[in-house]
């Protein structure tokens, strides 16, 4: 939004981003905040020296934007807002959501741990070295952050005199629980009722969905907005029609390739679909569940991928039983040939009488 609207950063992944104010129905304008007013904290790790080369930093102040004000019946559409930050929303949040800096496996492999497993708990062991260097890096600048633990007993002191006082007190159990540890902090065990009192912050409808631009102004500043051409309806179906025509006539001179999946958690599915999506590039892949595959059709296929996985002494799932059944009547009672290929991952008790279903 604000590059359309004229500002043009420089490009690094900590800029702070421009004040956009807007008033009396004007267009917005932006404003650049000075670099003396932003304080930016280094993030380092008391222990791990090689965290300061990861050149990670966050800012102090935890300005929210775009906030409204609701006292007495009177709005205040830009009400300024401002705390300190809890240690986790930076640590857990900013840095380590996968949405957003995903450092997460960066520093996994930084200390030595063996990544490509989740039930080491290597993400849990890094997740908490994360949130001590950042807790640690402002500490050490003397700028305000609280830890979880101590946030979330000071909001049950808080909860526990509304109570007393007032007789409830309005709460929204997602936002209060911390990211991290949750459930060995109090309000994790904390029933809570959300309702709103006045006065009160509000969010409002983000302003750039809503506002009524300046007839033949783009939003880019001082630009006239040029006239889009519209197509109809039918112009459109006819650009789809012909465009999966071609997609269609790609896909027949490819190798079809079926993959199979059955599960019980759900984690045979997930590596199914990200096989066809690397075997999309070149084959025509088409992803099933085990169940829901017609087992007449495999006498045509050219290439059938399975990727199962087994419990007890390697038998199926729920939706592989049939599958399999049929699979064994029709292959191995018929005697009919067929080449096939085996690889067992992770199976610990993998031995002669549990390889019937692999195979």
């Amino acid at each position: 939004v604000c590059q359309r609207l004229g500002w043009r950063g420089k490009g690094c992944k900590w800029e702070v981003l421009p004040l956009v104010l807007s008033a009396h129905g004007h267009d917005p304008e932006w404003f650049d905040i000075p670099p003396e007013l932003i304080l930016s904290v280094p993030i380092g790790h008391p222990e791990y020296k090689w965290f300061e080369e990861l050149d990670l930093q966050w800012y102090a102040l935890p300005a929210v934007s775009s906030l409204m004000f609701d006292c007495g019946g009177l709005e205040f559409p830009a009400a300024p807002f401002n705390g300190w930050y809890m240690v986790s929303e930076i640590g857990t949040r900013d840095l380590c959501d996968p949405h957003r800096f995903n450092i997460l496996e960066t520093v996994g492999t930084r200390m030595g741990l063996d990544t490509r497993s989740p039930t080491n708990l290597w993400k849990d062991k890094a997740l908490v070295e994360v949130n001590i260097a950042v807790l640690h890096s402002f500490q050490r600048l003397n700028v305000t952050i609280v830890d979880h633990h101590s946030a979330a007993e000071s909001f049950m002191k808080h909860f526990e005199n509304e109570q007393r006082l007032r007789g409830g007190c309005p709460a929204d159990w997602v936002w209060i629980v911390p990211p991290i540890s949750g459930s060995i902090t109090p309000v994790f065990h904390q029933e809570m009722s959300l309702y709103y009192l006045k006065p009160s912050y509000e969010y409002q409808e983000p302003a750039w969905k809503t506002h009524q631009w300046k007839k033949n102004r783009d939003i880019n500043r001082n630009s006239v907005r040029k006239t889009k051409r519209k197509f109809r309806f039918k112009e459109i179906a006819r650009a789809v029609k012909f465009t999966s025509k071609l997609f269609g006539k790609a896909l027949s001179k490819r190798i079809k390739a079926t993959i199979l999946y059955a599960t019980e958690t759900g984690k045979s599915e997930m590596y199914a679909k990200k096989l066809g999506e690397i075997f999309g590039h070149t084959f025509n892949a088409q992803v099933y569940c085990m169940a829901d595959y017609d087992l007449i059709d495999i006498e045509h296929e050219a290439l059938v991928l399975v990727v199962t996985s087994t419990f007890g002494n390697g038998d199926p799932p729920e939706n592989g039983e049939e599958f399999s059944r049929k699979v064994f009547f029709k292959f191995k009672l018929s005697k009919v040939s067929m080449h096939y290929a085996l690889l067992p991952l992770s199976v610990r008790c993998f031995n002669t009488n549990s390889t019937d279903y692999l195979e």
